[in-house]
């Protein structure tokens, strides 16, 4: 059962957040299908989530706006789900999230200025977030190359898997000190 639904909107240039939803905690939505764009400067979500207690986000295109999509809500969402979203140009965060138990699934971010942000987010999981030739498992970038990175930011523990390996060579690269591009040192070679 669904309280809300909000399917199959075109929303372009909001005075406001593309999409404000504040209902009861104990409400369950489903945003679906929608597209919302916004450009220039500005300071709107393209989905903002003040409370519920069950939200599935999918599927939706979101494009120019401050924060893509925004879980203000600050209770559990057990069982929530954000997946399959195309969330593209926004300027501060593409997912922002307040929220626990959520898990965020393979949404194709480009081009935003931080891809995903939690703030005291509890058991939030993120799988393969996509930007590119770079994917997201929990908190750790993933991508694929013939040589460690030498451009964008990394942090800590990222990894860069060799798209040339071969049996006594390195599978690939480590960041091991955070920066742009970071420090990487090659993983222990593979079996020869």
């Amino acid at each position: 059962n669904t309280d809300f639904v909000v399917n199959g909107n075109t929303i372009s240039e909001p005075a406001g957040d593309a999409l404000y939803l504040n209902p009861s905690d104990s409400a369950r939505i489903l945003i679906t299908n929608n597209i919302l764009t916004k450009s220039g400067a500005n300071t709107l979500n393209g989905i903002r989530l003040k409370d519920g207690s069950k939200v599935n986000i999918a599927d939706n295109i979101i494009k120019g706006f401050d924060y893509g999509i925004f879980l203000e809500a600050n209770t559990d969402l057990a069982g929530s789900i954000v997946k399959g979203n195309i969330i593209n140009d926004c300027i501060t965060y593409g997912i922002r999230f307040y929220a626990q138990n959520l898990v965020i699934s393979n949404n194709i971010m480009k081009s935003n200025g931080t891809d995903y942000s939690a703030e005291g987010g509890a058991n939030v999981s993120i799988y393969y977030q996509l930007d590119s030739n770079r994917w997201y498992n929990n908190g750790i970038s993933i991508t694929r190359g013939t040589a460690a990175p030498t451009a964008g930011t990394w942090a800590i523990g990222d990894i860069c898997w060799n798209t040339s390996a071969v049996a006594g060579g390195s599978p690939g690269w480590v960041c091991t000190t955070a920066g742009t591009p970071g420090t990487w040192k090659a993983m222990a070679n593979l079996a020869g």
